[in-house]
């Protein structure tokens, strides 16, 4: 009997493998949008039957087999284990995610979700990732438990090397090799490259355009400033180098520091010896670190705002005057440097107004929100108004309607009447929409809005003609609801799918921009040394460790947002309040994300990728606080 049943679990096991073997493998570009929906009836049964084996077959044999293997003693390790009790919680959590790899695999192949609905698909997918996820989670859930386990000594390096870099000089040395390592980086695109949008907050500054408030108009003036002591000393390229070297300074010591505090949390030697490597190594840090954009800063300074909110939840003893006084200061930064920085703010604070409610603590963080909100309101009316910075428009808040009108558009054109047709055109360019919308970019269709940023702060007519177009837009939501999510799945999904590789990455840009969108020809700006080939040589590094399995997954929105979704839950589910207190802030940052107009976009996830490697370290130590 006993033989039996272990026959029957390993071939259980074994059809488990097989299963994932598929689901990893298997060609699904071969089935296309048009196939699922045009064929029906007995034929379309034998066509689809014909594809799904064809899909079954296509894999290389010897990459299957490898995956059926490593799988196959996978299970075994786990389900065997004498330990093994199952959880329902790290099931959900599997199959959450793989319904997102399902998701992903049918956006990403046929910008639609018919791929769900095609059972044959949606059961291997399913049936193969469930299981291998479902294990992976395990070894990590188990992870925190055995540190916990061993004698704290254990996870100190006795090498004399690391003491020295961990413990000796804790932000120094790391400080240092962070900068030696980026180095190459800023000597060889010497002085900077320049994203499009630093073109733009720049004509913006000089008045080479209207200043407006869609880029943070804060920013702006610092980048503004740079570029004025440049000329001053008779270079724009020199106004470049400023900004760009403070930023190089300023992102380093915010990665030293992150290094440096997680002594505080007694976090294991090799893991702080893996974030080390990971800043200084990660080509996305260096390639940032050197580009005169707006985003770099404001990841830098995330982080420290992070650091301190950690400390301060955490370590009641170092509450004083200079700590609440760096978190204020950060925090206000954070909002200044981009407006959507106040969600991360206004997430957080309340956590430790909670946190220290018991003690008259609570008034310094009631004080600095208060704060920070006056100031951050002084700045967009005063400042504003003296120096006739026109506020941004409504469209940039408005990418999911406009993207679900313009797919409504697109697919049901017969059905809509003279009367809705007149109250979108009087919000966006109708006739063009079905032509110009991309599922994965809002910006075309939001190019088409009739205010555009610099046209006048109050425009006449356009709250009306907003308020029409909205009763339009909610009646096509009731007809056609699947229209609309299927709109904003489209859009987002590859912030939920690791495997995402369709769009540009955006992990790095190695150009000075001569868009003539924004290159008017006003600044003299160009590259001081002529290595176009060392220039081309790290961008195919970059692109090249993009592509390693594994060392790809970083490159990746999806891959930042599972483990920000994996330890959000896992601390829930342990009740680990204070973790998740740090959690939040993650959470609502990726929220903004998904409201941003371009689907899996890296550099928008660049304040969550800096700061996860602390969420890490917390994930790691959570049973000892």
């Amino acid at each position: 009997m006993n033989t039996y049943k272990t026959y029957l679990k390993k071939s259980i096991f074994l059809v488990m493998a097989m299963a994932t073997s598929l689901a990893m493998t298997m060609d699904y570009s071969i089935i296309t949008a048009e196939t699922l929906t045009s064929i029906s009836g007995f034929e379309g049964k034998l066509v689809h039957a014909a594809l799904t084996f064809q899909m079954l077959v296509s894999p290389a044999s010897t990459t299957g087999f490898f995956v059926i293997a490593l799988a196959f003693l996978i299970y075994c390790k786990v389900f065997e284990n004498k330990d093994f009790q199952f959880s329902f919680f790290t099931l959900s959590l599997s199959i959450l995610f793989s319904l997102f790899l399902l998701l992903g695999i049918s956006y990403s192949k046929m910008d639609s979700w018919a791929m769900l609905f095609y059972v044959p698909i949606s059961l291997i997918v399913l049936l193969g990732y469930i299981p291998i996820i479902y294990s992976i989670l395990y070894y990590i859930f188990k992870i925190p438990e055995w540190i916990n386990s061993q004698s704290p000594s254990r996870f100190q390096a006795n090498n004399r090397i690391i003491k020295f870099i961990l413990y000796k000089y804790p932000f120094g040395v790391p400080f240092f090799l962070i900068c030696v390592c980026w180095l190459p980086w800023l000597i060889i695109f010497c002085l900077g490259t320049l994203f499009p949008d630093g073109m733009g907050q720049l004509n913006c500054f000089f008045r080479v355009t209207a200043w407006n408030d869609h880029h943070p108009a804060f920013s702006t003036m610092i980048m503004g400033s740079c570029m004025m002591v440049g000329r001053f000393l008779g270079s724009d390229n020199l106004g470049i180098l400023i900004y760009v070297t403070g930023q190089f300074l300023i992102c380093a010591a915010a990665f030293a520091e992150s290094i440096k505090l997680m002594g505080i949390l007694k976090v294991p030697d090799c893991f702080r010896v893996a974030a080390l490597l990971f800043y200084s190594l990660f080509t996305v840090w260096p390639s940032y670190a050197q580009c005169f954009i707006k985003d770099t800063l404001f990841f830098a300074i995330v982080l420290l705002y992070i650091l301190y909110y950690t400390i301060l939840i955490f370590f009641q003893n170092k509450l004083n005057f200079k700590t609440i006084i760096s978190f204020s200061l950060f925090g206000l930064l954070v909002c200044l440097l981009r407006k959507n920085g106040i969600y991360i703010i206004i997430s957080s604070i309340p956590f430790l107004i909670w946190r220290y409610r018991k003690d008259n603590s609570k008034k310094y963080f009631i004080g600095s929100i208060i704060s920070i909100l006056f100031v951050c309101t002084f700045f967009s009316t005063v400042i504003f108004s003296k120096l006739d910075i026109l506020k941004g428009g409504r469209q940039e808040a408005l990418s999911i309607p406009f993207q679900q009108t313009a797919r409504y558009v697109r697919d049901y054109p017969d059905e809509i009447t003279e009367e809705e047709k007149a109250a979108i055109n009087g919000v966006l360019n109708f006739d063009s929409l079905a032509e110009i919308y991309i599922p994965e970019i809002s910006d075309p269709v939001k190019g088409t809005y009739h205010w555009a940023y610099d046209t006048a702060v109050e425009n006449p007519g356009e709250k009306e003609a907003l308020k029409a177009y909205f009763l339009v837009w909610i009646k096509g939501f009731f007809k056609h609801p699947d229209c609309y999510m299927q709109a904003t799945l489209n859009n987002i999904y590859g912030y939920f799918y690791p495997d995402e590789t369709s769009g540009d990455a955006q992990a790095g840009y190695y150009l000075i921009t001569n868009d003539p969108v924004v290159d008017h020809g006003f600044f003299d700006i160009s590259f001081i040394n002529d290595w176009p080939e060392m220039r081309d040589f790290l961008e195919r590094f970059s692109e090249c460790m993009r592509r390693i399995p594994g060392i790809g997954l970083l490159y990746s929105s999806g891959s930042w947002t599972w483990v920000i979704i994996t330890l959000s839950a896992f601390f829930i589910y342990k009740k680990k309040w204070k973790q998740f207190y740090i959690t939040v802030p993650f959470i609502v940052q990726l929220m903004v994300c998904c409201a941003s107009p371009v689907n899996g976009y890296l550099r928008y996830m660049l304040p969550l990728m800096a700061s996860t490697p602390w969420l890490i370290a917390l994930f790691l130590k959570s049973e000892k606080f």
